[in-house]
């Protein structure tokens, strides 16, 4: 009985250690952070270290969170390693330790560490050097003269140009420290025998300051200008170029001038290029000035130096020819009418037109330099009391002076005028009035109706027109600026050329010639409206 009791107790003692054998293990995660010191300025992607585990799971998954500087470090989701991120976060002046907190996860497991970068203060180089050199004067515009040299292992830095002396002379680059030529023309030992600045270099907080110091090595400089020596043709063109004088220097800055010109003010120079040429074309007259001489001065800053200016002058064969000028024109022309150009045959430069010996005196004017004939004295171009008009004109070039004769024929015009000059009536056509009407139409004769039509265009003859057409109507009549005083003298013409723009055409006094009828009458515009409406009036001469 007993036998069997212990049986029952070792089979069931077995079957509990089997049934243990089949049960899964505890899961287990657990984290270790980092916890080191490594020196400031740590490289970008420097390993800080690993996240240790102890676990029986797999697929582990690493993050960060609590950083006290965000983004100075970066943890890899995989194996736990972390590397530096962000090398400026790991500067000791500004942030003596770096922490933050691991997370680490695996299913519905999770762990944290703590991460804590202690920084170790480093000696740090940030040094600029100053920059010495000499070179020669006159340097080109933009030249290379070096670059400040610096000893410092941060990476962001920029340089600053502090002072200058003289000022512009140099310019430097922030970003690489190289300095260049800013103003040429200050490299000059006759004036700065040395240029000197001071350049700053900055990082942040750090800044350091060097000394420039340019020295200027003088340069045996050509600064000569040629005697400028030429013959040329007398009786040359006012403004002709006759050359340029040569010179030999490396100076910027030339400036030219002119003096003791003999004789006086027959050259010009081009104060910047040193052009010389012809101020007065009549001092270049052979058989007065056979030479023409001046001195020219190039200067460039304090140094000056001269030259000698000859310019010799060929005699030319000169001729002078005028032929006599005959026209033949209709009496009573208008006041300065152009009866033409004297025309003159000539070698010479400037030429000029006068007048003597008129008959009639007044009678004609003549253009001094363009011998243009007008008429003077419309009154005297009569030819009943003058038939012809006759002058003698003189053209004078240099010692040469030649003249011609002037013969102008009148032309008789038949000066038997029907002018109306009746009791004066006002006719007035009214805003938007028909046109068609006869009221609305000043009915001078069989022949000429004048109206105008409600569009505002122009006036019309409704005798033979249904509207106006811009430059030709009224149709039958033809119009001139004046009075019936002076028909004799007025040129005839359509309306509107006449007027000019109707729209300005009150006020004017205006003589009509009814074309078929052949009379004349006076008539003055009191208005014209600028609406479209048709609204005009005038007054007008009538019948005797």
């Amino acid at each position: 009985m007993n036998y069997k009791r212990l049986l029952s107790v070792a089979l069931l003692f077995c079957l509990f250690l089997a049934c243990g054998e089949n049960d899964p293990p505890e899961p287990i995660l657990t984290a270790t952070g980092i916890n080191i010191s490594i020196d400031e300025n740590p490289s970008l992607g420097q390993v800080l270290g690993t996240i240790q585990t102890e676990t029986n799971q797999e697929n582990l998954s690493f993050s960060l969170s609590n950083e006290s500087a965000a983004g100075a470090m970066a943890i890899d989701a995989s194996s736990g390693t972390v590397t530096v991120a962000d090398i400026s976060l790991f500067n000791f002046e500004t942030s003596r330790q770096i922490t933050a907190t691991v997370n680490v996860s695996a299913g519905d497991l999770s762990a944290s560490a703590g991460i804590n970068i202690t920084l170790n203060d480093v000696d740090e180089p940030f040094n600029l050097f100053d920059f010495e050199i000499s070179i020669d004067e006159n340097p080109s515009q933009a030249q290379v003269l070096g670059t400040m040299q610096s000893e410092t292992n941060q990476e962001d830095f920029e340089f600053t140009l502090q002072t200058a002396t003289p000022a512009g002379a140099l310019v430097l680059d922030e970003n690489t420290g190289e300095l260049t030529v800013g103003n040429a023309e200050l490299f000059d030992f006759e004036f700065f025998t040395q240029i000197t600045a001071t350049v700053e270099m900055t990082s942040g907080p750090l800044r350091t300051t060097a000394n420039v110091v340019i020295t200027i090595n003088d340069v045996d400089e050509a600064f000569t200008v040629s005697d400028f020596n030429i013959s040329v043709d007398e009786n040359p063109q006012n403004g002709q170029l006759l050359g340029r004088v040569q010179t030999e220097t490396s100076q910027g800055g030339l400036v030219f001038s002119l003096s003791n010109q003999s004789p006086e003010n027959a050259l010009s120079i081009n104060a910047n290029t040193g052009s010389i040429g012809v101020v007065d074309n009549l001092l270049f007259d052979f058989e007065a000035n056979p030479q023409i001489t001046a001195t020219v001065t190039m200067s460039a800053g304090s140094a000056s130096t001269t030259a000698d200016v000859t310019i010799s002058l060929n005699d030319v064969t000169e001729t002078l020819t005028v032929p006599d000028f005959n026209i033949s024109i209709n009496e009573n022309p208008q006041n300065d009418l152009s009866l033409g150009f004297i025309q003159a045959e000539t070698a010479q430069g400037n030429i000029n037109f006068s007048l003597s010996n008129q008959s009639p005196m007044g009678a004609m004017m003549i253009n001094a330099s363009n011998g243009e004939l007008t008429v003077a004295d419309r009154s005297l171009f009569d030819f009943e009391t003058n038939p012809q008009i006759t002058a003698t004109v003189t053209v004078a070039g240099g010692a040469l002076s030649v003249s011609a004769n002037i013969t102008i024929d009148l032309l008789d015009r038949d000066e038997n005028f029907n002018i109306w000059s009746g009791p004066t009536i006002t006719f007035t056509k009214g805003f938007g009035a028909d046109p068609t009407q006869e009221i609305y139409q000043d009915r001078i004769t069989d022949n000429v109706w004048i109206t105008r039509g409600n569009s505002g265009r122009e006036i019309y003859n409704a005798a033979t027109e249904s509207s106006a057409t811009k430059g030709v109507s009224p149709a039958g009549t033809e119009w001139a600026l004046g009075t019936t005083e002076d028909i004799k003298y007025l040129t005839f013409s359509p309306f509107r050329s006449a007027v000019g723009s109707p729209r300005e055409v009150a006020g004017k006094d205006l003589v009509l010639h009814l074309i078929e009828d052949d009379v004349y009458l006076d008539v003055k515009f009191l208005s014209w409206s600028q609406q479209r409406t048709g609204s005009f009036s005038y007054e007008r001469s009538t019948k005797d």
